[in-house]
Order: C-alpha cells, then sequence, then structure tokens
C-alpha cells in the first residue's frame, strides 16, 4: 500500500471490500454511502496487510474457476476488480497491483501465452489436459490416458479436461518424448536390433519404455528417441568403431551360441569394460554391428569365475 498513491490505495481498498461484502460482480452505483464506508473497512484489513494477504485474497476468488467448465476469464474471475483495472481506466498507479494478479493466476491456474490478463501470461506454470490438447494437438481422451499411464493424473481423476492439473514443464517434457516414441519394430529398427535379443535388453533393463509398466497401465509400449540414442551411445562408447578380418570376433547374439553363455552376461561383461577388444563394424551399427571375440570372452568369464573362488 505505502508504494500506491492515496486515491489508487483507497480505490483498490474499496472495491476489494466491496467484493467480500457483496460479491464480485457488486453494482457500484447500488452501494450507499454507509456501504462504501463499510467496503473501505472491509477491503482494509486485506489491503494493508500487504501483497501475501491480497494474493490470498485473489486465490478466495478463483472458486468461480473451478465451478465452471469454460476458459478462464479476467471478468469471471475477478469480476468488478478486473473490470476496474482493465477497462475502466489505465492508470499505471495500479501496475503493481495488476502484477499481483497476473502472477498470482499464472502460480494456480492453467493460463498461458494465449491468455492476456494485464499483458501475457507467462511463462506457463500449469497445463490442463484441455490446454494440452490444443497446444499439442492431441485427442483429449489419449491425453487422460497417457497422463494416468506416466502417473501425471490420478487414474481414477474423473475432474473436467479444463480443471485438472498438471505441472507445465513436467507435461511439457513428457509430451515432447511422447511425441518422439517409437513402436516396438521401429524401435528395434533403430537400434539394428533382433527380436530375441531386444526383449533382453528390455528385461536387462538397458533401454526403458516411456511407460514401464505398460502392460498394467493398459498402453502400447513405446520407445522414447533419447533412450534409444543412449543406448547405442553406451554401445559405441564400448565398442568403438573399428574392422578386422579375425574369425574370432562375431556378433553378439553368435558369441553367446559359441560361448554357451547367456547374452544378459556378455552384454555385462560388454559394458563394465571386460572386453576390450569390442568394436563397431565401420559398415554396420548399432546392437547387430557390435563384434567381440570368443576368446576374450572365455578369459573374461574364466577370470570372473576364478575371483569369485
Amino acid at each position: 500500500m505505502d508504494e500506491l498513491p492515496l486515491y489508487a490505495a483507497g480505490k483498490l481498498t474499496e472495491t476489494v471490500g466491496a467484493i467480500v461484502n457483496h460479491g464480485r460482480n457488486f453494482v457500484t452505483g447500488n452501494l450507499t454511502e454507509a456501504e462504501w464506508v463499510e467496503a473501505g473497512r472491509s477491503g482494509f484489513e486485506i489491503t494493508s496487510s500487504g501483497p501475501a494477504a491480497f494474493a490470498e485474497f485473489l486465490r478466495s476468488l478463483h472458486d468461480r474457476f473451478w465451478n465452471k467448465d469454460g476458459d478462464f476469464g479476467g471478468r469471471l474471475v475477478y469480476g468488478r476488480l478486473y473490470e476496474m483495472l482493465a477497462h475502466e481506466n489505465e492508470d499505471p498507479a495500479y501496475n503493481s497491483i495488476r502484477d499481483i494478479i497476473r502472477e498470482t493466476t499464472v502460480a494456480s491456474l492453467p493460463i498461458g501465452p494465449d491468455h492476456h490478463l494485464f499483458g501475457v501470461a507467462t511463462p506457463r506454470r500449469w497445463h490442463s489436459v484441455h490446454s494440452a490438447t490444443k497446444e499439442f494437438g492431441l485427442h483429449h481422451k489419449t491425453v487422460r490416458k497417457m497422463f494416468a499411464a506416466a502417473r501425471l493424473i490420478p487414474s481414477d481423476d474423473e475432474t473436467a479436461d479444463s480443471r485438472t492439473l498438471v505441472d507445465a514443464a513436467e507435461m511439457e517434457t513428457f509430451i515432447h518424448r511422447w511425441q518422439s516414441s517409437l513402436k516396438t519394430d521401429a524401435a528395434r529398427e533403430r537400434v539394428n536390433i533382433g527380436r530375441s535379443s531386444w526383449d533382453i535388453v528390455l528385461k536387462e533393463g538397458y533401454v526403458k519404455p516411456l511407460i514401464e509398466d505398460y502392460k498394467e497401465r493398459g498402453v502400447a509400449p513405446l520407445f522414447p528417441l533419447d533412450e534409444l540414442d543412449r543406448f547405442i551411445v553406451r554401445l559405441e562408447a564400448v565398442a568403438p568403431a573399428g574392422t578386422t578380418t579375425d574369425p574370432d570376433f562375431v556378433s553378439l547374439p553368435t558369441a553367446a551360441k559359441r560361448a554357451s553363455a547367456r547374452l544378459s552376461h556378455i552384454l555385462k561383461l560388454l559394458f563394465e569394460g571386460e572386453l576390450e577388444s569390442a568394436y563397431t563394424e565401420s559398415s554396420a551399427h548399432g546392437f547387430e554391428g557390435v563384434r567381440v571375440s570368443v576368446s576374450e570372452l572365455f578369459e573374461a568369464r574364466n577370470t570372473r569365475s576364478l575371483k569369485k573362488k
């Protein structure tokens, strides 16, 4: 209040008090002089307590948003206070009040750059299922199902799409990963891996699906590009590009057969740096391009057995 001119502090205080006493859409001309005096008293209890108390008063008006199904509207939520600050004057003396209203709203409700509340409401802090479908061009039923599967919203949530909130940064990260994810066949092709080997890689956790418990959640398995590429980078780190004509070097599935070893065990040795001569054929890529020495595999396995003893 100390930052406002006296006339602005008085006008704000009376408006806040009139909303408290007569509702957000009170009619200015209908209030008597005595009612305006009482409005000043009621408003002063809030405005004199500082920005935190004023912000709490603003949040008390958000019930109008939660109880409706439509989109956000400044007049819908804040009534005469919004009308006074948005349409009845452009006095910069109230700019600090406009800032508090915008910041409180952004922190509490799903509004973003497509909303104007004394300026563009940015950065967005909350998305709703509705705003997500609108911004990313997705079907609302699919969004709800995927958000529930990812535990971004409760699976049994029956709140309206426009009132189901998700942290904006968390949701946008999820949607970008979701939209860049591949189905199983495309994911295997990107990694260049056979079906049986792929099953082992998944079981051992070297590649994680977008929704790890997708079967229980009733959604299809999807694999984010960043997860697939991370796996390829790991392979390249332990099996850099190279070539040889030595027949002792074979693919990972072939090495498992020749050494009568589990592929999961060979992968563990590979990623722990036990197969130092491993390389990736320059003419190949990904999993099927990796070559390991069967002799070195035997040696590494035997060395491990001796260490255990």
